[in-house]
């Protein structure tokens, strides 16, 4: 590996150290009091806390590559406000397209239009307003962890990879970071053989929001879409088979990008190669 290698891989190292380090503290303790039973204290929202680890790795990461200076840059760079206009059409436009489909699906499934009065509705946050939900979903789990994934280790690895390459590489450090819901989240643990399902969606995923970030260069559209992908996909009582839905139309944009972005290789595409083996 190349000296001048050494210092990006050691940034990616500290990225990932902290974003684990971050919300595994906080997930632990869930994890613990699900699996044996115990009443660990906890602190409000501690769940929803943990969504900012990502976003921990990235001020760590940007801290230790340029100090002060370094971090206000990757700040202002991820944050910024003057979007493409085509990227802020086009993830309205999806947005509105998932809506409707939630919609049409919970129509067909159930026969009415009722279920979908309950969109958003989630027993993580009892009583709390849809609208809320929804800017409680983009605060934490859309800033949280898109500030990360795509703001930071995206960022890194598209300097390196292919996109898709680059998506796959987030795609496998997202799903391992996710490991201890599944010892207190119940959509997981009755996941079974469906998890095969859940990492394709989330590759899919990974190669649409790297797209989106690219198009926009912005996490501010990542962000949007995050939380609203969250409100629809994690409401509880909603047709299961809405959140099927949904991501099963994810996969298919995923795929599309996927074999566009196949077609135009990145001048760097071989460089940095230990990263991801």
């Amino acid at each position: 590996m190349h000296k001048s290698a050494e210092p990006g891989l050691k940034a990616a190292i500290v990225f990932m150290l902290t974003t684990f380090l971050f919300s595994w503290a906080l997930w632990a303790p869930l994890a613990i009091d699900a699996l044996f039973e115990t009443s660990t204290p906890r602190l409000p929202g501690q769940f929803f806390l943990a969504s900012f680890g990502p976003l921990a790795g990235g001020i760590a990461a940007s801290y230790y590559q340029g100090g002060k200076a370094g971090l206000a840059s990757w700040a202002r760079s991820i944050f910024r406000l003057r979007l493409n206009a085509q990227a802020f059409y086009l993830t309205g436009i999806m947005l509105a397209a998932y809506f409707v489909i939630a919609v049409v699906t919970t129509r067909i499934a159930t026969g009415t239009f009722g279920p979908i009065s309950h969109l958003g509705e989630t027993n993580k946050l009892p009583g709390v307003p849809p609208v809320l939900v929804l800017l409680i979903w983009m605060l934490t789990f859309g800033m949280g962890e898109e500030s990360g994934w795509r703001g930071w280790l995206y960022a890194f690895l598209i300097t390196k990879y292919t996109p898709v390459l680059a998506a796959a590489c987030v795609t496998a450090i997202w799903m391992v970071w996710h490991l201890p819901a599944f010892a207190f989240n119940e959509n997981y643990r009755e996941m079974g053989w469906g998890v095969v399902g859940w990492a394709i969606s989330l590759f899919y995923g990974s190669v649409l929001l790297g797209w989106l970030f690219q198009k926009s260069g912005s996490i501010i559209p990542l962000i949007l879409w995050h939380g609203a992908f969250d409100l629809i996909t994690a409401s509880d009582y909603l047709p299961e088979v809405v959140p099927m839905v949904i991501s099963g139309i994810v996969i298919l944009q995923g795929i599309y990008l996927a074999r566009q972005q196949a077609a135009h290789r990145h001048p760097n595409a071989n460089a940095g190669q230990m990263l991801c083996r």
